[in-house]
């Protein structure tokens, strides 16, 4: 039992020790025993601030490199040119943005002038021939559209037919009767007047979905093609009969669809080639160095 209490005393003794050390090291002469120092903040990291550098560069050019310059090059030149002289529109600004617009001029009619030349010496590159702008040259080609326009509807009577799709209350429709009436009795061709309101099954097979609407039948084959829908004037509907017609006929494709007889072989004939399929052109390349 001594024992057991001197092993105590000494084991307390070491523990009052060792307290008292630590008291002693956290001991502050100015603050005393019980204080508190509270933990160093973390500084954050501040972004320095970038000063942006104002100072402009400018690239100079002289009128020869402007002039010979590549077009997207000088496109690039002359939209800076445009924006320096709107932001600062001073007497040099703004003359110097007219003379680089004075240059694309003159390049745009040096162009033009040279194509004229070609097109006179290569008639075969020129749409006067196909395309007259003339007035006797215009209204010559008209003469010669209504011609083939008649010739071609006059020939299909009976190979060929109509259907007009109306429906009731439809005011358009009363319209456009009058002038199939007119085509009907012009060129003798049967036309089936048929209400999509009393004959919604006719309708569905033509995919008919407005009114009014004009189907051009086959009779042989039983082909049919839209003639066109609304209110069409006379010779918008001719149009579209003779072009629908010729397609049955396999005269035209939709590449030559608008190509009359009297144009094939010329600018407008998508059949045929102006040079031979096997004509080298020669492009300057530059995205390569010379």
């Amino acid at each position: 039992m001594y024992r057991l209490i001197t092993v105590f005393i000494v084991a307390f003794c070491f523990y009052v020790k060792g307290y008292a050390a630590e008291t002693i090291t956290n001991y502050n002469p100015i603050k005393g025993w019980y204080w508190y120092q509270n933990p160093s903040k973390k500084t954050k990291n501040k972004k320095k601030k970038t000063v942006k550098n104002n100072s402009v560069h400018y690239q100079t050019y002289t009128y020869k490199q402007l002039y010979n310059m590549y077009p997207d090059e000088f496109q690039a030149v002359l939209k800076r040119a445009l924006k320096q002289a709107v932001q600062n529109p001073t007497v040099d600004n703004v003359k110097q943005y007219l003379l680089l617009q004075d240059i694309a001029r003159r390049k745009s009619a040096e162009f033009t002038n040279v194509v004229t030349y070609v097109t006179q010496r290569t008639p075969s590159l020129s749409l006067t021939k196909d395309y007259p702008n003339a007035t006797p040259g215009i209204n010559t080609r008209r003469g010669q559209m209504y011609a083939e326009n008649r010739k071609v509807l006059s020939d299909a009577a009976g190979k060929y037919g109509l259907l007009f799709f109306v429906k009731d209350k439809c005011p358009y429709c009363n319209r456009e009767a009058a002038i199939v009436e007119y085509l009907e009795s012009k060129y003798n061709w049967d036309v089936v007047t048929v209400n999509v309101d009393k004959k919604p099954d006719v309708a569905s097979v033509f995919k008919v979905k407005y009114t009014p609407e004009l189907v051009l039948v086959d009779r042989k084959s039983g082909k049919w093609i839209n003639a066109g829908n609304g209110v069409l004037a006379e010779n918008q509907l001719e149009n579209r009969l003779y072009r629908g017609v010729r397609y049955f006929q396999g005269k035209i494709d939709p590449r030559n669809w608008n190509v009359y007889d009297f144009q094939k072989g010329g600018g407008f004939d998508m059949s045929v080639k102006p040079v031979n399929e096997n004509t080298v052109f020669k492009i300057e390349d530059v995205g390569k160095s010379k």
